[in-house]
């Protein structure tokens, strides 16, 4: 039996890498994009739960309850996404190491049934980093490449907002 569904994508340059595909019936991305700024500066970004510039024009709220894990994140749409809350939730969350892992809770108008992902940032000597993404999610209503692909879009959106973020502050 063929898997209708597989397919592949692996993107390399000096500055990211990107691999994405289907395996056990979910689409997956892991994405890393190396930054030009200690860890902990870039951390103070990407470990802020409710920082809403760093989410780009498709999130126009967040609302966080708790603190780290436990955490619950609401983040409204834009209204060109239908301006509904899709809800997460932080199942795991180490400023120590840098990253956090995360589960939806309601998906709103997002074309997913399960979906989970890990964002961490990791040191490349002192004045360098590693912005860190992986996404596992099993698509509702779109092909595997498609929902790997909304993914793709949000994190590379996400990585450059935060490029710009720190060059604004330099």
């Amino acid at each position: 039996m063929t898997d209708s569904h597989h397919f592949e994508i692996t993107e390399t340059s000096p500055h990211a890498t990107l691999v994405a595909g289907n395996r056990n019936g979910f689409a997956f991305v892991h994405y890393a994009h190396v930054l030009e700024a200690p860890a902990d500066e870039v951390w103070r970004i990407v470990g802020d739960l409710g920082n809403l510039e760093s989410m780009g024009n498709f999130i126009c709220d967040i609302s966080i309850e708790g603190e780290a894990a436990g955490a619950v994140r609401k983040m409204r749409l834009d209204k060109e996404l239908g301006g509904e809350w899709i809800i997460e939730s932080i199942d795991e969350y180490d400023s120590r190491r840098r990253f956090y892992r995360y589960s939806f809770l309601d998906f709103g108008s997002l074309p997913w049934a399960a979906y989970d992902g890990l964002l961490g940032v990791y040191a490349r000597g002192e004045s360098r980093s590693n912005l860190y993404f992986e996404s596992r999610e099993l698509p509702l209503g779109v092909t595997h490449r498609e929902a790997a692909e909304i993914s793709i879009s949000n994190i590379t959106g996400y990585a450059e907002r935060v490029a710009g973020m720190l060059c604004a502050k330099s």
